[in-house]
């Protein structure tokens, strides 16, 4: 008789018992938590806020294995004061019905909606608190599978910490698909990361566009700078750009200001006050200055930095030298 194979064979009957276990424990576990969130969405339970009551649905979504959408609100009368919420399974309605019964052929996606009535309503009092006023239960439609519940849509969430990690390794070179999968080992797995790579890529291409957006506003402020320079000849401004040629900082000044300044009198006692003042409402930190003064003949590039005092060629050769058009 082979020994060997006997205790083969009894390892194999262990360890598939072990998984049995396993999976029995898991499904303990997950009727606990379906049980506690149904618990809190009964008819007439207390919810704090309309988002409170969106999460703890979404909770509940992934538990049982259904994704959840925002569906209709209705207001008080005459105002736009809201006075109930409803949120469904995400198989909820037939999408595309109108454009199914056209005459003129189109393409459709392929849909999973199945006009599935699952739904949390929650309503409020005008001035009261909102109270669960319907809990639909039932689906007509099977539910997703453990293992596959962190792809559900209302499941998914890129925390702040995980935007600052993927900006970080994107901007250092390293591709998008990388920094997911160095992420996904960090967490020991996809099932336990919070998004997936079509979340990543979303999240960074609305950054890239945003982006965009602000380096059209800073083109549009500086076409405003020079319109207004050519109207008026006293009307003075500047630019700061980075490495990229993007806007960091930006000056400017009017011909009333000048008139201003030309009258203006500041004295030693005036300038001191007004530097303790800051330095107060900064919580008494010194400011760090760093600037390189280089004289040329008959200018004075002297740089009292224990007073705090700035040659004014210094800062204009310094500003001069950033304007880019």
């Amino acid at each position: 008789m082979d020994l060997n194979c006997d205790d083969n064979i009894e390892e194999v009957r262990v360890s598939n018992l072990e998984s049995v276990i396993h999976r029995d424990v898991e499904v303990l576990s997950t009727n606990s938590i379906v049980d506690q969130l149904e618990s809190r969405l009964f008819v007439g339970e207390v919810v704090k806020s309309v988002e409170d009551a969106y999460i703890l649905y979404c909770n509940y979504g992934h538990a049982k294995g259904f994704s959840v959408k925002k569906g209709d609100q209705r207001y008080f009368p005459g105002t736009n004061e809201l006075q109930a919420k409803e949120f469904e399974c995400s198989c909820e309605g037939s999408k595309d019905e109108k454009r199914s019964n056209a005459q003129i052929p189109v393409y459709l996606k392929p849909t999973s909606r199945s006009k599935c009535k699952a739904k949390l309503r929650i309503t409020r009092q005008r001035g009261g608190e909102w109270t669960v006023g319907r809990f639909v239960m039932e689906h007509n439609h099977e539910m997703l599978a453990a293992d596959q519940r962190h792809l559900l849509r209302s499941s998914r969430n890129i925390s702040y910490a995980q935007k600052s990690i993927l900006e970080s390794m994107v901007n250092s070179g390293i591709t998008v698909s990388n920094a997911v999968s160095y992420m996904i080992n960090e967490a020991q797995g996809p099932q336990n990361l919070s998004f997936i790579r079509k979340d990543a890529y979303d999240y960074l291409g609305r950054i890239k566009k945003q982006t965009k957006v602000e380096n059209g506003d800073a083109y549009a402020l500086l076409h405003h700078f020079i319109n207004k320079s050519n109207k008026e000849s006293n009307f003075y401004w500047n630019v700061q750009l980075d490495d990229d040629n993007r806007v960091m900082n930006f000056f400017l000044r009017d011909s009333r200001c000048e008139v201003d300044y030309e009258f203006f009198d500041e004295t030693e006692s005036l300038f001191e006050w007004l530097f303790k003042t800051f330095l107060d409402s900064m919580n008494e930190k010194q400011p760090v200055v760093e600037l390189e003064a280089k004289a040329e003949a008959g200018a004075e590039a002297d740089l009292e930095l224990e007073q705090y005092c700035f040659s004014l060629y210094a800062v204009n050769a310094a500003t001069a030298s950033s304007l880019v058009l």
